[in-house]
């Protein structure tokens, strides 16, 4: 059975509104995100895709956060009868969580 390949890509802006005395331009804003899926159809009742994924703030909440974030997705499909199934997805990112203390930068939210 074929593998079917698709490449996902997205542009974000932050909707927030900011102080203008924060420094937070429009650029700062955006965010970029790519992904590749990789499905195929094992057999009549059971598909599977692999997502890896990239993401890319240009801004981060907390100092010494990453801007860029990797994840890898697993989703999956079992077919139980012609109106119902089975599906589960999981994702898991390389971003870790903010340490206890780490200062988070001001954001000068209105």
């Amino acid at each position: 059975m074929p593998v079917t390949v698709t490449m996902l890509g997205g542009a974000y802006l932050t909707a927030e509104r900011f102080a203008p005395e924060s420094g937070i331009t429009l650029q700062s804003r955006l965010s970029y995100s790519g992904q590749l899926l990789i499905a195929r159809k094992m057999s009549e009742r059971l598909s599977l895709q692999l997502m890896p994924t990239l993401l890319y703030r240009n801004r981060t909440n907390f100092n010494g956060e990453s801007n860029l974030v990797t994840a890898i997705g697993v989703a999956g499909r079992y077919k139980i009868s012609k109106k119902g199934s089975f599906q589960r997805r999981v994702l898991r990112s390389t971003a870790r969580p903010a340490e206890p203390g780490l200062p988070q930068r001001p954001c000068g939210r209105l």
